[in-house]
């Protein structure tokens, strides 16, 4: 009689319905509201949810979670998930992937290095010694490779967060071998995978990153050791220019270094060997699908001719001798898209009177 019954109530739990719970599978499991935040290692994440995973909608259809102000996933928006106690986790997924995941007070878990909502910025410090302090326009955060924490007026962790975006290089700001860029070389090259300046008398494996490179948001150094001047600063925005005949023009956007400009006074050349004054006959032997354009002013019938090739763009004077060199952190697809330089009128490709307009 006992083994009918016990066969009978093994029967009936299998109509329960499932919890879906499987500890390898972020597309059947909650993520987790006292678990482990993983910050260090190639998959960091909160338990199964791991930075780079596909979208997954399983934790708004499953386990209580709202997508956030309505962001839910598909062409050109993010999908944004929040839940457990105080909302106190999120998780956002960027172009196919999860991108960050952070957590706040509410959140009962702790890290894989035991590092817990409300533990002082100290213990995070003895924890991670190669975290450093990162200025915002109107707060401050700490950064370790992957991790992020904010803290309150006691210096009380807040938040938690881990991202897809690796701080090794900001990390190392100001620990590195710098030199001012007036007579460097300008890497622009796919392969080389870092754009920037190396300093000509050193090999970038020397320096590893290399100096100024694209996403650095090193400005200082510039300002203190190199006579650079600041030609625009806000919020979201810096320009800085310097060396002779003010040749060297850099632009960071949000804290990255984004743009590069070149002129006449500046002493290095490209990887490639690209030198301001050489002719553009010795660009098109070196890049020979380069892409052109050419405009007139409205005014006085003087030319402008513009290449691009890869993430490099060069104009040319009446002579047609190389004049600007500007290199950016995303390919060209248009030789003519903005202004090449901070010496070019910003009317360069508008409709206003006295302009360049295509030839």
């Amino acid at each position: 009689m006992k083994k009918s019954l016990v066969a009978l109530l093994l029967a009936g739990l299998s109509f329960l319905p499932a919890c879906k719970k499987d500890d390898h599978d972020p597309w059947n499991s909650c993520p987790s509201c006292s678990g482990i935040l993983y910050t260090r290692g190639d998959s960091v994440g909160l338990d199964v949810y791991k930075i780079g995973v596909a979208d997954s909608h399983f934790p708004v259809e499953n386990c209580g979670f709202q997508y956030y102000q309505g962001n839910k996933g598909g062409f050109g928006s993010t999908l944004e998930e929040i839940g457990c106690a105080n909302d106190s986790v999120h998780l956002i997924w960027a172009y196919g992937g999860l991108s960050s995941i952070r957590v706040s007070r509410g959140w009962e878990g702790q890290t894989d290095t035991g590092l817990k909502i409300g533990d002082p910025i100290e213990k995070y410090l003895d924890l991670y010694p190669e975290a450093k302090l990162r200025e915002h326009c109107f707060s401050e955060d700490w950064i370790a490779p992957h991790f992020v924490v904010d803290f309150d007026e006691n210096d009380n962790i807040t938040a938690m967060k881990v991202v897809d975006i690796d701080f090794a290089r900001e990390l190392r700001v100001g620990k590195v071998l710098r030199t001012c860029p007036c007579s460097s070389i300008l890497y622009t090259t796919e392969e080389n995978n870092d754009l920037g300046f190396i300093p000509v008398d050193e090999e970038a494996k020397t320096l590893g990153l290399g100096d100024f490179k694209m996403d650095m948001p090193e400005r200082d150094y510039l300002i203190k050791n190199c006579n650079f001047e600041v030609d625009k600063d806000d919020c979201s925005f810096m320009n800085l220019r310097g060396c002779d005949n003010d040749s060297v023009y850099l632009k960071w956007s949000f804290n990255k270094l984004e743009q590069i400009s070149i002129r006449n006074g500046w002493e290095g050349q490209t990887d490639t060997g690209l030198k301001i004054g050489d002719p553009i006959e010795k660009f098109l032997n070196i890049y020979p699908n380069a892409m052109n354009k050419r405009y007139v002013h409205s005014s006085d019938g003087s030319e402008l001719n513009l290449w691009a090739t890869g993430y490099l763009r060069v104009s040319t004077d009446k002579n047609n001798l190389i004049d600007i060199i500007n290199l950016r952190d995303f390919e060209f697809s248009d030789p003519g898209i903005t202004p090449i330089g901070p010496w070019q009128s910003e009317c360069l490709f508008s409709s206003e009177e006295d302009c360049y307009e295509e030839k």
